[in-house]
């Protein structure tokens, strides 16, 4: 299940769903 890589404040989220905000941390 492909996550969106995201980046907020320096770090690198990925967000599972649309609705998700942070799904985890990497």
């Amino acid at each position: 299940w492909a996550g969106n890589e995201v980046e907020f404040s320096d770090k690198k989220y990925i967000v599972m769903k649309e609705s998700d905000i942070i799904a985890k941390e990497v």
